[in-house]
């Protein structure tokens, strides 16, 4: 689990930012300084492009690295199935108490993500 953190954290496949993205999500735990900010862009229902900016821990970083690249090219309904237990799986061990808001964090900025482009599409199909 370490070496995969560590590896995500040093090489990010996904740093950066997507100019014309349809969905950008800013997610942030103030009382520790942590934020990621999440940029889709979407082909359909499916995410054909995702980056992040994170600034903080480690293990925040290297997380919103490792979920950019889980939701790239899936579809929405499948990102849904998402959540804090499958972050832990692909870690492959729990983390340690102390960095465990990593997991919240990633996980609600992916929620919000999710809830920005059914809004989008909400409005995109009133006639």
């Amino acid at each position: 689990m370490i070496e995969k953190i560590i590896e995500h954290y040093k090489n990010p496949r996904n740093k950066g930012i997507i100019e014309d993205a349809d969905v950008i999500i800013k997610e942030a735990i103030p009382s520790c300084g942590d934020l990621i900010i999440l940029y889709a862009k979407f082909s359909g229902d499916k995410v054909s492009d995702v980056k992040f900016e994170g600034y903080g821990c480690i293990t925040s970083i290297a997380i919103a690295d490792i979920i950019s690249e889980e939701i790239k090219h899936r579809n929405i309904d499948e990102i849904k199935k998402i959540d804090e237990k499958y972050i832990v799986n692909i870690l492959g061990n729990r983390l340690p108490k102390d960095k465990e808001h990593s997991i919240v964090l990633v996980f609600n900025a992916l929620r919000k993500l999710i809830e920005k482009y059914e809004r989008n599409i909400a409005k995109n199909s009133k006639v």
